[in-house]
């Protein structure tokens, strides 16, 4: 047990507590004793005080009755008996009122401690609460980020496209797209412009051309630009043949390294493709 000075107090056997001849030896230690300790001393004390007052009323009262006869001679002695007698009596009410008092401080003390812990309880847990909101709404917004930028339109940086394809193997471009496809005209024209501030040469972007296709080559279901080279959410990069694949992969990754969102594309040799031309062929965008 440490004090209020940081001195370590030594533990008191209970057959100390409230015994009279200890609590004499050992009054000028108060400060090595603890709370329960320091309360028994004060009722014993208090007891002690109680008995000294109480002898001095007897004393008074036996000198009164042995000086009756003189009741004069007795007045003082009775007068300092009734006095220590009204002391006594008022100091114990006394005390009793401060240890109602000090019960009731206590008491009240308790229940704030209570009541504040209660407090802190639920302050931790508004603070998780909040915590959590939090979380959910970081989570809700990163979704509304992507359900917008899946809605944007396909876009090109071109500062990205062109640092990419700078120093790579150069051809004549051109650019088809899905009529059908909603962003596929946008796309087109921004890839015609990073092409031509590129150093390659374009065509004007223009729709997917129909072709009457061998029945061989074009079934019922497949949709009408699959012959072409063109495959499902992609943008198709095409050539005749591998003459120009240099070229075709350059444009290739150009077009992945500035692309947004991010599209698969697909590379690959293609009859239809005009000699000497990288064919872009720009479909449904990547869902």
């Amino acid at each position: 047990m440490i004090n209020m000075n940081g001195d370590s107090i030594p533990t008191t056997t209970a057959s100390h507590i409230g015994d009279p001849l200890y609590e004499l030896r050992d009054w000028r230690k108060e400060l090595k004793r603890t709370d329960e300790q320091l309360r028994a001393s004060i009722s014993t004390f208090e007891r002690l005080a109680d008995f000294g007052g109480w002898v001095v009323v007897a004393g008074g009262a036996l000198a009164a009755a042995f000086s009756i006869a003189k009741l004069s001679e007795a007045a003082p002695d009775i007068a300092v008996a009734a006095g220590v007698a009204a002391e006594i009596l008022f100091a114990r009410k006394a005390a009793r009122c401060a240890e109602e008092l000090q019960r009731r401080s206590d008491m009240l003390i308790a229940e704030l401690n209570v009541r504040a812990k209660e407090a802190i309880q639920k302050a931790e847990e508004a603070q998780a609460e909040v915590a959590n909101a939090n979380a959910r709404a970081a989570e809700a917004n990163l979704k509304v980020a992507q359900i917008v930028e899946k809605m944007q339109p396909r876009r090109i940086d071109a500062e990205a496209f062109k640092a990419s394809i700078a120093g790579k193997p150069t051809a004549e471009a051109e650019i088809f797209f899905d009529e059908d496809v909603w962003d596929a005209s946008l796309y087109a024209n921004h890839l015609y412009i990073a092409l031509r501030s590129s150093g390659w040469g374009s065509t004007i972007p223009e729709h997917i051309p129909q072709y009457d296709f061998p029945k061989e080559e074009y079934a019922t279901l497949m949709p009408k630009h699959f012959p072409l080279g063109m495959q499902a959410w992609t943008i198709s990069i095409l050539t005749l043949d591998e003459s120009l694949a240099n070229a075709r992969e350059a444009l290739s990754k150009a077009i992945g390294a500035s692309t947004h969102p991010i599209q698969v594309r697909s590379v690959g040799a293609n009859k239809y493709v005009n000699p000497g031309r990288v064919r872009v062929l720009i479909g449904a965008r990547q869902p």
